[in-house]
């Protein structure tokens, strides 16, 4: 048990859902790639190093090419 948490109850998502949540209601616009790295992984792909748990270099081009699609859609949103 670390810091009063059971490990079958803790839900690594919480935090997400929380600052998610947040976010919307002040309606910042949010990208969550969470999910995306998760079906990267899921198809096999090296997203993060094995010992630290830094992106690597296609993780990090996984998230650039996000962001820059989320950017493109928020600022094209915002202009009109």
């Amino acid at each position: 048990v670390s810091l009063g948490l059971e490990p079958a109850e803790y839900d690594p998502q919480t935090p997400t859902r929380i600052f998610k949540t947040l976010l919307e209601k002040h309606r910042i616009p949010t990208l969550d790639l969470g999910p995306v790295f998760a079906a990267g992984l899921a198809r096999g792909e090296d997203l993060y190093f094995r010992l630290d748990r830094h992106w690597t270099v296609a993780g990090h081009s996984l998230a650039a090419k996000q962001l820059s699609a989320f950017l493109a859609a928020t600022l094209d949103t915002a202009a009109n």
